[in-house]
């Protein structure tokens, strides 16, 4: 065997041991959108990783509900089972993984089966009905948040993970205690003087 040949086995061999074996923790937030009526919903949308298509074949959304009269539009879409499926598949998750909600200043994670949420998509604060018709991407795709399975205090520092194993680390967070300097020391970072 050439030495060529051996360096294209030896880089095909990290090349695919990598990808096995590598995972990218994608993290996502708990969003709260408030509707006139006095309606809300908390939910995290997935929009990020799956773009809502048009397309009648790829599409997540019943485009039926889509259209042209704005007295029609609706701002929140429960996703059936085919629809659901559809939007699983094109995620990566199952109805066997689960939504880790971990709060950052409690160090504590709350875990809720993806079967027990509903599939929704929610109509973006960015729409006004002075666009005319919704599409498919005024919507934001994800999952409703039962406010039950969610503790009194998360908030802006929740963050939700997918997936089989919880990949959050519950320890304390260590907190930056300051220290009063005089006003005659000149801090340095890294050589350079601020002032």
């Amino acid at each position: 065997m050439t030495m060529k040949k051996i360096l294209l086995v030896f880089t095909f061999g990290i090349f695919f041991s990598l990808n096995l074996y590598s995972q990218d923790l994608q993290i996502f937030n708990l969003s709260q959108q408030e509707f006139s009526g006095n309606n809300s919903i908390l939910y995290t949308s997935l929009s990020d990783i799956y773009r809502i298509s048009s397309n009648p074949d790829s599409s997540a959304l019943p485009l039926d509900l889509l259209g042209n009269d704005r007295d029609t539009v609706y701002p929140i879409i429960t996703l059936d089972s085919n629809f659901r499926a559809l939007f699983l598949a094109c995620t990566g998750l199952s109805e066997r993984h689960n939504v880790y909600l971990y709060d950052a200043i409690q160090s504590k994670t709350q875990i809720i089966p993806i079967h027990k949420l509903k599939s929704v998509a929610v109509l973006s604060i960015y729409y006004g009905d002075y666009y005319g018709s919704v599409e498919t991407y005024d919507y934001q795709i994800g999952f409703e948040i039962n406010p039950k399975f969610v503790e009194n205090k998360m908030g802006s520092f929740t963050f939700i993970a997918f997936g089989k194993e919880n990949p959050f680390a519950e320890k304390p967070l260590s907190p930056l205690i300051w220290e009063a300097i005089s006003p005659n020391s000149d801090p340095y970072i890294t050589g350079l003087l601020i002032k």
